[in-house]
């Protein structure tokens, strides 16, 4: 289907900012910028009626990193590096909180739990666990940010060798998030334009869009002063020299339960599998996606595993896959990639942290382009 007139001047041309893609990145980064430019016509780009990506299809979690993950990335990245990408993780956290209100996205400072089971990974030592500890205090406040504890008593006896305990992260209701992103930027402004795919962007003075009405409508351009890229997993559709790449992970929630506690998280394999409780007595668990297996394969697993630690689990009420964007290290990548074009992609899973604060450093960096 082509645009007509009216849909063209109304909602794709005369922009002095276009964002592309309307998840916590790019509604943040668009919200920042009607702040820093409040002259500017600022419009953001959804190609799917809610998400395609992590922001609507995440398991809600607030999380800043178990101590297996911290510790690969202080391997990977140094000591120096693993602390400040931490410490965006949790002004990331603090940003969307103040930004929104903790009963607007459903916060819940539950703590969280790092789970070992006896066919997994094995624990954290206790002196690795003190270490992290000692380096994570200058950015966490606390002595303490991890804690060696008995396994949580919600869980089936036997089903843990050990457990480490946080009392920082927490949880939030990811639907209620969106829906509070969307109405930050409604006041702020903004038009949010969904239904439209961004198909090609060229940089330079203007920036030339290619674009089209859905997936499979006519092509059109449009051209821009400035423009950002937020679309995370998805990136190299725009930008393929990127190293953002997507990867999936599987989602299981179970029937609500009328005794089993409402709140809760953990976190087990270094956290590339993650369980909550969820309102209602529900069970949530995710990710799997280190054992390459398809979709199927990997809903089986996941769903082995949460009847192990909870064997009333009970039947699978939904499922469904979540896209992160990932590349060879976690860090996110917030950069001009060519004239007028700015990336802010590659969350690496904790898009819930660091996606608020990821989007004010892309705003107060395209603030201050030309």
């Amino acid at each position: 289907m082509e645009f007509s007139f009216w849909e063209d001047q109304t909602w794709l041309q005369h922009r002095d900012a276009l964002v592309i893609g309307g998840g916590i990145v790019g509604l943040s980064a668009a919200c920042r910028l009607a702040e820093l430019r409040p002259d500017w016509r600022i419009a953001v780009m959804e190609r799917s009626a809610f998400g395609d990506g992590g922001t609507t299809r995440n398991a809600g979690f607030a999380c800043f990193g178990s101590p297996a993950e911290l510790l690969d990335d202080r391997a990977v990245l140094g000591d120096a590096a693993a602390l400040a990408l931490v410490e965006r993780r949790l002004r990331g956290l603090r940003t969307l909180r103040s930004w929104l209100g903790d009963g607007a996205i459903g916060y819940e400072s539950c703590g969280s739990h790092a789970l070992y089971v006896p066919e997994g990974m094995a624990p954290v030592a206790t002196d690795a666990l003190a270490d992290l500890n000692r380096w994570l205090e200058p950015v966490t406040g606390i002595a303490r940010t991890f804690e060696r504890v008995p396994a949580p008593a919600t869980l089936r006896e036997g089903a843990v060798v050990a457990a480490d305990w946080s009392p920082l992260e927490g949880a939030v209701h990811t639907g209620a998030l969106h829906r509070a992103l969307l109405r930050r930027t409604a006041k702020a402004g903004v038009d949010v334009v969904r239904g439209v795919e961004i198909v090609a962007v060229k940089p330079g003075d203007p920036v030339e869009l290619t674009v089209r009405r859905g997936r499979s409508g006519s092509e059109h351009r449009i051209a821009v002063p400035r423009c950002l890229v937020a679309t995370n997993a998805f990136a190299r559709e725009l930008l393929p020299d990127l190293d953002a790449h997507p990867a999936e992970n599987r989602v299981l929630v179970t029937e609500p339960h009328p005794t089993r506690p409402s709140t809760g998280t953990y976190h087990l394999e270094a956290g590339y599998v993650y369980a909550r409780h969820l309102p209602d007595g529900r069970l949530l668990i995710g990710g799997g996606r280190h054992w390459q297996l398809d979709a199927s394969g990997t809903a089986d697993r996941l769903r082995s595993l949460l009847t192990d630690l909870w064997p009333d689990a009970g039947a699978t009420a939904f499922e469904w896959t979540g896209t992160l964007g990932v590349g060879a290290v976690r860090e996110p990548i917030v950069e001009a990639v060519g004239p007028g074009v700015l990336a802010a992609v590659r969350l690496g899973g904790m898009g819930v942290a660091i996606g608020a604060g990821l989007g004010r450093e892309a705003a107060d960096l395209l603030a201050k382009s030309r």
